[in-house]
C-alpha cells in the first residue's frame, strides 16, 4: 500500500488480516491515525508509515499492536507524542522518528518501551531532552541524535548515558 494517495484509514479497516505480520503504508498522505485502524493486525510485527502527514501520534493509537517490534514513522510532521502515545507497544525494538519536528522530548512518552533497543531521533528540532528519564531504558543500544539543535550543555549530558550505550551518534 506504499506510494498511493491515501490520506486515511478507517477504523477496523484491516479487521481480517489477524496474519498479517508487515505493513508497508509508507510514502501517502495519512495525517491521523484513528483508534481502533490498526484492530485485528493482532500478529503485526513491522509498520512503516514513514513520509506521511502525521503531525502528533495521539494516545493508544497503536494499543492493538501488541506483538509489534518496528515502528518507523520517519519524515512525517509530527511534532508532539501524546504521553501514552505508544500504549500497548511492549514488544517494540525499534522506533524511527527520524525527520520530524520535535523541539522536545520528554522520554515519559516512551516509558512503556521496556524493549527498546534502536531509538532514532535524527533530523529533528531538539534542543532539550529530559536525560533523567532515559536512565531507565536498560536495553537502549543505539541512539541517534544527528541534526538536531542540542547545545553543549545537552550534549554533555548525553554523554552521561553513554555507558549504557553500544551506538550513541
Amino acid at each position: 500500500m506504499d506510494a498511493n494517495n491515501l490520506t486515511k484509514i478507517e477504523s477496523n479497516s484491516f479487521q481480517q488480516l489477524n496474519k498479517l505480520k508487515q505493513l508497508y503504508l509508507h510514502h501517502n498522505k495519512i495525517a491521523q491515525i484513528d483508534l481502533d485502524v490498526f484492530k485485528g493486525l493482532y500478529n503485526l510485527q513491522e509498520l512503516y508509515l514513514s513520509e506521511n502527514k502525521l503531525t502528533r501520534i495521539k494516545a493508544n493509537s497503536f494499543q492493538c499492536l501488541r506483538k509489534l517490534k518496528i515502528l518507523d514513522l520517519s519524515f512525517n510532521h509530527i511534532e508532539h507524542l501524546d504521553p501514552y502515545g505508544f500504549n500497548g507497544l511492549q514488544n517494540l525494538e525499534i522506533l524511527n522518528l527520524n525527520g520530524n519536528r520535535f523541539t522536545k522530548i520528554k522520554t515519559s512518552s516512551f516509558q512503556i518501551l521496556i524493549k527498546l533497543k534502536i531509538l532514532d531521533l535524527s533530523h529533528n528540532l531538539i534542543e532539550q531532552i529530559y536525560w533523567d528519564e532515559l536512565r531507565g531504558f536498560h536495553r537502549l543500544e543505539n541512539l541517534c541524535l544527528t541534526e538536531n539543535q542540542l547545545d553543549y550543555d545537552q550534549l554533555e549530558e548525553a554523554m552521561s548515558i553513554k555507558q549504557y550505550l553500544k551506538i550513541l551518534k
